[in-house]
Order: C-alpha cells, then sequence, then structure tokens
C-alpha cells in the first residue's frame, strides 16, 4: 500500500474520471479523497447521471480506505476545488492532487513520497509537479527544482496550503509585474503569467490554481519535478478547455526518480527550455484562437510583445 494520501477532484466526465480512478488504484493510496461539485441546474439531470456513473465505478474498485465529499449544489470549478483542498489539508500534512483529467505514472507517486521525506522541513519548496514542459527524452533518472510548476498532477504541504490567499484583493498591478518579472526572468512568460492572473484581478478568468502560482512566486520557492514527464493531461473537454492545447496528451515515462539533478540544480536551464516551449507552443495556439474575449485580449497584448518570441 502506498504511503501517501491522494485528492481526486471528479465532475462530469467518467470518460476520463475511470482512468484516473485505475492509475490510483495501482498506487492504493493511504486514503483516498474524493471531492465532486454538485451537478448544475441547467444540466442537472446530464450531471446527475455522470457523476453517479463515477461513484459507481469508485465503488466498483473497492479501495481500502475512501471518503466521499460530494455535494448536492454547485459551486463552480474554482470555489470547489479550493473548499475541497481546504478540507484535504485539514486531514493531510500531505498529499497528492489529481484531477479527473490527469492520469499519472506510477512512478509520479514515489516522487511524491521521495519528496515528501526530503523537503518536508524546507521552506523553500512549493510543490511536486509530475508535468513538466521539456519535450524531450532524457536517459538521466533525476528531477531538478524549477521556478516553475505545473497543477496537472501535483502534491505539497498543508503549511504550504493554508498559507495561500485565494483572492487578490489589493493588489497592485504594477507590482505584481515587477514580482513576476523578477522572478522568471524571461520576458515573454513574464506577460503571459501576468495577463492571466490580471484575468482573474478583473474577473475574466475564473481559476483557482493562479493564487496557488502567484503565492509561490511571492514567496519565492521552487518546485521538484521531474526530468522525465509523468502525467498525461487526457482532457480535451470541460470547464477550461476552451483551446487544443499542445500540452494535451503529452507522452510519459515511467522511471523512478533517483537523485537530484546537479547539472540542473538552479533550474535556469530546463526553466529557459520550459518557457520557451510554452510561449512556442501555446501562445502560438492563443493567439490564432478567436473565441473568448479574454484570450482575445491576450491576443491583442501579445501580438507585439511576443512576436518575436514565436517560431515563423
Amino acid at each position: 500500500m502506498g504511503k501517501l494520501s491522494v485528492a481526486l477532484f471528479v465532475f462530469n466526465r467518467p470518460q476520463y474520471a475511470k482512468k484516473v480512478i485505475d492509475a490510483i488504484k495501482k498506487y492504493q493510496p493511504k486514503k483516498l479523497y474524493v471531492y465532486c461539485d454538485g451537478p448544475r441546474v441547467q444540466k442537472f439531470e446530464e450531471d446527475s447521471k455522470h457523476i453517479n456513473e463515477i461513484k459507481y465505478y469508485l465503488g466498483e474498485k473497492k479501495f481500502v480506505n475512501i471518503e466521499y465529499r460530494f455535494s448536492t449544489s454547485n459551486s463552480g470549478c474554482k470555489k470547489s476545488i479550493i473548499n475541497g483542498l481546504d478540507h484535504f489539508f485539514s486531514k493531510e500534512d500531505f498529499g497528492v492532487i489529481l484531477e479527473d483529467d490527469c492520469v499519472p505514472e506510477l512512478k509520479f507517486f514515489d516522487l511524491c513520497e521521495y519528496s515528501n521525506s526530503t523537503y518536508s522541513n524546507s521552506n523553500n519548496i512549493q510543490l511536486v509537479s509530475g508535468t513538466n514542459y521539456l519535450f524531450q527524452e532524457i536517459e538521466d533518472d533525476k528531477y531538478f527544482l524549477s521556478k516553475m510548476g505545473a497543477i496537472w498532477g501535483w502534491a505539497t504541504w498543508g503549511h504550504v496550503w493554508k498559507g495561500v490567499t485565494n483572492n487578490f484583493d489589493n493588489i497592485d498591478k504594477e507590482e505584481l509585474s515587477k514580482q513576476i518579472s523578477n522572478w522568471y526572468n524571461h520576458e515573454g512568460y513574464s506577460q503571459f503569467i501576468y495577463k492571466m492572473i490580471e484575468g482573474v484581478i478583473d474577473g475574466k478568468l475564473d481559476a483557482w490554481s493562479l493564487y496557488f502560482l502567484y503565492d509561490q512566486i511571492k514567496n519565492k520557492r521552487l518546485s521538484v519535478v521531474s526530468e522525465n514527464n509523468l502525467i498525461s493531461n487526457i482532457g480535451d473537454e470541460g470547464t477550461h478547455a476552451v483551446i487544443k492545447s499542445p500540452f494535451i496528451k503529452m507522452a510519459t515515462k515511467n522511471k523512478l526518480i533517483t537523485s537530484i539533478s546537479l547539472k540542473n540544480e538552479n533550474n535556469c536551464d530546463y526553466d529557459t527550455i520550459a518557457m520557451n516551449n510554452i510561449i512556442n507552443k501555446e501562445l502560438e495556439s492563443l493567439i490564432k484562437h478567436e473565441k473568448s474575449s479574454f484570450f482575445q485580449r491576450i491576443k491583442d497584448s501579445f501580438k507585439y510583445r511576443i512576436g518575436r518570441h514565436l517560431k515563423n
């Protein structure tokens, strides 16, 4: 049996959730907490059917220790996840967080266990991330410390989560821009992150994860990231699947992580590769996309600034 507990967030996508549940079952977590927002009023019957299908599938898997936290009312994605994480970390000092479209390799859990034993007393680590944006297979079975940290399959400590302020009240945008630029030291990527956070501040984007990201920037904490990708996000539909992201269904490699990569201990090489990949791949798709007014604003803002960062 695994040493860690897992928080699984599901909703109305049983076709994805079943694959994540199967992967969690292989690990056999110490305890599985399952969080599900309530069905939407306008799609009550459809959502209820899908939610019940997921709950039935979980029952079939016969987890040794499972707690269901299924809401009867719909709070929306952001509030639902924040409330779920508040509950999870009121019970656990450290844990793994998976959403219903993030399929982990088994070795991802090993990396989380190792990181917890290695960094539990450190104030310099924000999270363990199973996703990287390197788009390359690396032979070394190692991890690196990064200024970036994806929440497509991740883990963190209760003291980190409890320190996050889940709002941007009274934040100064000019100071925010400076903080982001100083942290990443990459013009295109810094502007991208700033615009995403600005979208939340202005009520144009509903994303809980940007509070957590800003907490990492503000406190200058690093992420533990495997050199080889350990999570495949298979979700190409849902609340935030506005764009066909080039980072959906990335290849994974189930390799045991044995030590830190000393040549990249200061994260500069890998972070530069990852930031350039996001600029070249993700923002290119954003610029071509016209469906959302918020993403149209990103397009207009970046038309000049990131043109030089995009591949022809």
